[in-house]
């Protein structure tokens, strides 16, 4: 059975800020995909007019959900370790290093 991390997830770290953003991603898809085919839009160029706009207009108006986003990224790069991860590997460095004589 996987351990619980503090908060009850069994997910190390905070994803809701990933999953908030692809969410909005994706619902912005469907909408710009919809608008496009109600519009005439048909086969390729609906294709390609539907991915455009909308990567365009999740650049726009999706600027705080993907800064949240990157900021959640960044705490867990720079410090989002569990607690004895480091000490694992510390202690295998140095097991290593022992039976290569360094």
């Amino acid at each position: 059975m996987p351990t619980r991390a503090p908060g009850g997830s069994t997910y190390p770290g905070d994803v809701g800020p990933f999953v908030r953003y692809s969410i909005l991603r994706l619902t912005l898809l469907v909408a710009v995909g919809a608008v496009l085919w109600v519009v005439g839009a048909r086969g390729w160029l609906w294709l390609l007019l539907t991915g455009v706009v909308s990567v365009t207009l999740s650049y726009v108006l999706l600027k705080l959900p993907r800064e949240q986003a990157a900021q959640a990224l960044d705490a867990r790069i720079s410090g989002g370790r569990r607690p004895g991860t480091t000490r694992g590997i510390d202690r295998d460095a140095a097991d290593e290093d022992a039976e290569s004589g360094s």
